[in-house]
């Protein structure tokens, strides 16, 4: 219910954009490096309530869509199980406030953005699913090729767990390309 309200929030704060003449963005993610850390530092971290979210991620697929300064985005991580200290797959589906910067910096853009979100956790050893609450921040640079297409470079930080309650911290760098309509 707080998710909710707060996605309300957001989309309401932000209506006055929609009768601005913003382009849209499109953006697909490709991270070769992703990895959480469970949110507990105990010193025997097999010991650690949350050691089931300590994993690395052989890849993870995204997408994010942008009406400036309005997002929504998904995404997919792989575990590497070769790998990793569990076998836990994980989705997560946001939405928050970002932009692009990229009037002023001769065919390079930055973009930006916080948000808010839910993240499902699924354990390969039980049937259960696992929601967690997310926030994530993203910071990214790169090339503004032609006039609709960019090409990028940047890191991804998403805290799961309810606040008080720190579960997991989710860290990637990632590839992006992008379209602009």
């Amino acid at each position: 219910m707080k998710l909710l309200m707060t996605a309300l929030v957001i989309a309401l704060a932000s209506t006055p954009v929609f009768a601005q003449n913003s382009p849209v963005y499109l953006q697909l993610k490709y991270s070769p490096l992703g990895t959480i850390n469970d949110g507990e530092e105990s010193v025997n971290p097999l010991e650690s309530d949350y050691q089931p979210y300590d994993t690395n991620y052989d890849h993870t697929l995204g997408a994010k869509l942008i009406y400036d300064p309005v997002y929504l985005a998904v995404q997919h991580n792989v575990a590497d199980l070769d790998n990793s200290t569990s076998d836990v797959t994980l989705k997560t589906i946001s939405m928050g406030l970002g932009g692009f910067n990229h009037e002023r910096l001769a065919g390079l853009y930055l973009m930006g953005s916080v948000g808010i979100g839910a993240g499902q956790f699924k354990f390969e050893e039980s049937e259960a699913t696992d929601w967690e609450t997310l926030l994530e921040a993203s910071a990214e640079i790169g090339f503004r090729l032609r006039e609709r297409f960019l090409l990028g470079m940047g890191i991804d930080y998403q805290r799961f767990g309810e606040f008080g309650d720190h579960k997991a911290n989710y860290w990637n760098l990632y590839l992006a390309t992008g379209i602009v309509f």
